[in-house]
Parts: structure tokens; C-alpha cells; sequence
């Protein structure tokens, strides 16, 4: 939690709005807070939506079919409303038995094409992508709180191989 997961999205979005894409923004897990959504409409989502609308008011305890098949419902909601590209928060903690289930998961790796890393400091940032190695899952980037520090972010970078934005 506080890691910087929603920071991220929202700057994908601004990065993708820069290049006139059409971006929609989704929380995929967690409990319901209506500032992360917020945050992704000021971006110039085309779109946010998050379990809410698919009538979760948290995904604690969800099972792995419901977890995909929310998701489903999301990216077709977000497809219809004529998104070119999703961005797909998931919730924090990599072992939180929802996020781990899923990042487990081929149906729904699949359908991603890029993953980014949120973390606070190089030990977790180390430790995440480890993990995240174990399961067949390479960031593209690491990003999050850590780039409040340029010295975190360089020792991130050193230790992992993975570029901080």
C-alpha cells in the first residue's frame, strides 16, 4: 500500500494521452476509494473503472474465476468506450493472496502486454522482481515512490538490470 501504483498509472495515461491515444483506466483489485479513480479521470482517461462496477465493493476473498471474469467485464467495458489501451491497477503486496493468484495465473498474464513495477525503496524493488522473475513475469520498468530519490532509483536500476521511471 502507498507504494506509488496509482502515481504510475496515471502517468502512463498522461503518456499515452500525449501520443493521442484513447486510454482507459481500471482498478482491478483492492477496496473501493473513489480518489484512485479520480486521479485516473483527471488524466484524461477515456475511461476509469474499477470492481466497483462490476459489483465488488472489495476483491478480498474473491476467487480466481471471479478475479477473471471481473476482469473480462472491465476490458469489454473499456473496449466499448472506445480504449485503444487499458491501464490495469491491481492491488499492492505481491504475496496478498487476490494479486498473487493472478500474476499466477496464464489467462490472465496473457492478455498483458507490459508489466510496471511500483516500489518504495531497491530492497523491495529487488525483492518484487524476483518474484515477479519466479513467475514468468519481466517489467519493463520499475517506478512508483522510489523515483522521489535519484539514489534509490540508481541502486534499484544496479541491483536489478530493470530501468526506473
Amino acid at each position: 500500500m502507498d507504494s506509488g501504483k496509482t502515481h504510475t498509472a496515471v502517468n502512463l495515461i498522461l503518456g499515452l494521452r500525449r501520443d493521442r491515444h484513447r486510454v482507459a483506466s481500471i482498478k482491478l483489485t483492492g477496496t473501493a476509494t473513489g480518489r484512485d479513480l479520480w486521479k485516473t479521470m483527471d488524466t484524461g482517461a477515456c475511461v476509469a473503472l474499477d470492481f466497483v462496477d462490476g459489483g465488488h465493493p472489495s476483491t478480498y476473498l474473491c476467487a480466481l474465476p471471479e478475479l477473471l471474469e471481473l476482469h473480462t467485464l472491465l476490458v469489454s467495458h473499456a473496449a466499448n468506450r472506445g480504449a485503444d489501451w487499458v491501464v490495469i491497477e491491481i492491488a499492492d503486496g505481491l504475496l496478498q493472496r487476490e494479486t498473487s493468484a493472478l500474476l499466477q495465473s496464464a489467462a490472465f498474464c496473457n492478455t498483458v502486454d507490459a508489466w510496471v513495477y511500483a516500489t518504495g525503496d531497491p530492497l523491495g524493488a529487488l525483492g518484487g522482481l524476483s518474484t515477479l522473475k519466479g513467475w514468468g513475469i519481466e517489467p519493463v520498468a520499475i517506478s512508483g515512490l522510489i523515483t522521489m530519490s535519484h539514489l534509490l532509483m540508481r541502486e534499484a536500476e544496479t541491483v536489478t538490470g530493470v530501468q526506473c521511471m
